[in-house]
């Protein structure tokens, strides 16, 4: 069973030469005759090479006919076989031969040169429903007189062209073919949302698009959904239907910041919020880093976490860069007074301590001299001395109780004016009222 392909190609291969070689030998014998009798022959070799040409398209079938019309003077068929033999593959003398023909016929015939753009539009002359002429860009060979074009492409719009052919000249026609509109069937799951055509609004789906054939970009925006871009290219004529869904995004979460210092500078992921702000900012979800500062303060800076649709309060405490104590200068002034205290009882009592060696010389020699006078002299001087050392001591004791105080009294008010709080800001998170967490 698989030889009967190949039989039927052969068959019909047979057939057509049959119909060709008896085509030569009615065209031959037409060749050596005169008058009607050669006009017949050429009319039974165009029959048998037109039922040759049915079977197989030979292309010396095509030549062959073309002479036989030229032979008949009907130029017209005759333009049209020489050009489709010249678009069959042969060699350069066979080109040049048919080329020659074509040249002594063109200035017999009215000849019509038509290009579309795009190419490629299906060419019929007069009527329909007969057989095409060609494809564009085609020259064909027609009656002179008015003629009614009509050109088909896929994807186009029919078109008609009128032209009027004369004898020995070429009317160029020139068509440029209207692209069809694509028809974009478009549906978006969830609800309606509006519909933008290369940034031009639409409508709402559903909707029915009449698309220009090329790309375009559709752009989609719904309330409470992410905008969603589709890119698509149609083709002229074509039919589609697009069903597509939108994502909706999670609910926004919120950061709310608060500060000891109302003139605070709050700054979110590197991006300045400006003051302090005591309701939720909308944030995304997620990982945030929020600093807190003010001139002449420490910063604070805290990591939170925020989730999706809950809101976070941030509570940033700022301490200054240099706080005063709360006594001023006082544990200065008590410190400096306990040390200039010691130093004078520190001076007095080495004085006593020199007189008492004075005194000690003088007792000495109370026993030396039998002088009455001299001896009642140096007892007063001795008496003197005494009195002189036991002041000293005393203005000594009372320096040296004096330093004692202030030296208590520098060390209480250094432990009761001291307290300067935190020495770095630090910031609260809270969640829900709840303190979360504490970044120092």
């Amino acid at each position: 069973m698989f030889l009967f392909p190949c039989v039927a190609r052969a068959d019909a291969n047979a057939e057509a030469r049959f119909y060709f070689e008896r085509g030569n030998s009615a065209l031959a014998r037409a060749m050596r005759a005169q008058g009607p009798a050669r006009h017949r022959g050429v009319q039974e070799a165009v029959a048998d090479y037109l039922q040759s040409l049915r079977i197989v398209r030979s292309k010396n079938t095509v030549y062959n006919l073309a002479i036989c019309y030229e032979e008949l003077e009907s130029f017209d068929d005759a333009y049209e076989y020489f050009a489709e033999y010249l678009r069959s593959d042969i060699n350069d003398a066979e080109r040049a031969e048919a080329t020659r023909h074509v040249d002594l016929v063109r200035p017999r015939v009215a000849l019509v040169e038509v290009a579309t753009s795009p190419p490629g539009a299906t060419l019929h002359v007069d009527r329909r429903d007969l057989a095409p002429r060609g494809t564009a860009p085609v020259t064909i060979a027609v009656p002179a007189g008015p003629h009614r074009l009509f050109l088909d492409l896929v994807g186009h719009a029919p078109m008609e062209h009128e032209v009027t052919a004369v004898v020995g000249q070429l009317a160029r026609v020139r068509v440029a073919m209207t692209a069809l509109q694509a028809t974009v069937t478009l549906e978006v799951a969830g609800g309606a949302a509006q519909v933008f055509v290369d940034s031009a609004p639409a409508g709402t789906t559903p909707i029915t698009l009449h698309l220009a054939p090329g790309p375009h970009e559709l752009r989609l925006r719904r309330v409470g959904s992410e905008e969603l871009r589709e890119r698509i290219t149609v083709a002229p004529g074509e039919e589609r239907a697009l069903r597509l869904a939108m994502t909706t995004p999670p609910m926004p979460g919120g950061v709310a910041v608060r500060s000891n210092v109302p003139a605070a500078e709050v700054r979110v992921d590197g991006v300045s919020w400006g003051a302090q702000s005591t309701s939720p900012r909308g944030v995304v979800p997620g990982r945030h880093t929020v600093d807190v500062s003010a001139p002449g303060y420490r910063p604070a800076t805290i990591t939170i976490d925020v989730e999706e649709g809950r809101s976070v309060l941030v509570r940033a405490h700022l301490v200054l860069l240099d706080p005063p104590t709360r006594h001023g200068g006082w544990p200065v002034a008590t410190g400096i007074g306990a040390g200039a205290a010691l130093l004078v009882g520190a001076v007095t009592g080495l004085t006593a301590v020199k007189r008492q060696d004075d005194l000690d010389e003088i007792r000495l020699g109370l026993g030396d001299g039998p002088d009455q006078a001299a001896l009642d002299q140096a007892r007063e001087a001795a008496e003197d001395t005494a009195g002189e050392i036991d002041t000293l001591n005393t203005v000594a004791d009372v320096f040296f109780a004096g330093s004692l105080v202030l030296g208590v009294l520098t060390g209480v008010i250094l432990a009761t004016g001291g307290d300067r709080g935190p020495l770095e800001s630090n910031a609260t998170v809270s969640a829900g009222g709840e303190s979360v967490a504490v970044v120092r």
